[in-house]
């Protein structure tokens, strides 16, 4: 009998069913611990002897939320303890594409930066990171409520899925309410750290603040994913910047300035 391939797909086939239904059984239990938090969603867990608190509006749905909720810790743990090792006293951190401030929120109370000032440009989202804020009592913050990247201008959202609040992706060149303007427009000195998490658009925030990075040589933390040769590009460019690749932690790539690399 003649091998069709049939096994391989059926197999395939079951291993989408079954992870469809490890998502519905995980947003089931989800349901319930949210639905228990009360009316202002939020919850607070322990860290490292410091009292963490996390609005969760959305916490049985939203990815990065609900894994908050379920594991009662921070996301990217082991990222975040690595970075940390890195800093010294009282960084001054740019967070480019916060969300709802689970960095941010880490390095304002674990790290206890000088100065925070995040970026993200969805509203939402925005009063989400707000709130967070407001719960830990975070002084030094700055939320820019814009878009990061080459140049100034508008653009627009080109995917927003509720269920994956973090994975918006904007649309260069398309007509938006969003704007958009460069780091090195806001001239900001002395940062310890950029990190920076948008969707695809890594490269052109990093041309957008070829100045600052230059000046202030921070540690560059950048999600860049391998499909498309995303990474292999982002990696170029931050060659031609004068820094090389450390480590990559997950989707993460931590670049230092090359001579201390």
């Amino acid at each position: 009998m003649a091998d069709n391939g049939a096994p391989g797909a059926q197999l395939t086939s079951l291993e989408r069913a079954l992870r469809k239904n490890t998502m519905q059984m995980e947003r089931l239990l989800a349901h319930q611990v949210w639905s228990a938090l009360g009316e202002d969603k939020v919850l607070t867990f322990p860290y490292q002897n410091l009292e963490i608190s996390f609005h969760l509006p959305e916490g049985w749905f939203d990815l990065l939320q609900r894994f908050i909720l379920l594991n009662r810790k921070f996301y990217e743990v082991p990222l975040l303890e690595n970075i940390r090792a890195r800093l010294g006293s009282r960084p001054v951190i740019a967070d480019i594409g916060a969300n709802l401030g689970n960095h941010s929120v880490y390095f304002a109370k674990v790290c206890k930066a000088e100065h925070i000032y995040a970026f993200e440009p969805i509203p939402h989202i925005q009063k989400i990171l707000r709130r967070n804020t407001e719960l830990n009592a975070m002084s030094g913050f700055t939320l820019h409520p814009f878009a990061l990247g080459e140049a100034k201008g508008n653009i627009g959202v080109d995917m927003f899925n509720p269920a994956n609040m973090g994975s918006t992706t904007l649309a260069p060149g398309r007509d938006g309410q969003i704007p958009i303007k460069t780091l090195d427009s806001l001239e900001l000195d002395g940062l310890s750290l950029l990190k920076i998490d948008v969707e695809g658009m890594q490269d052109a925030v990093l041309r957008g603040a070829s100045n600052t990075i230059r000046e202030s040589r921070p540690i560059l933390v950048i999600e860049a994913f391998k499909k498309n040769q995303e990474r292999a590009k982002t990696t170029a460019l931050l060659g031609e910047m004068g820094y090389a690749v450390d480590q990559i932690i997950g989707h993460n790539i931590i670049a230092l300035p090359a001579a201390h690399s």
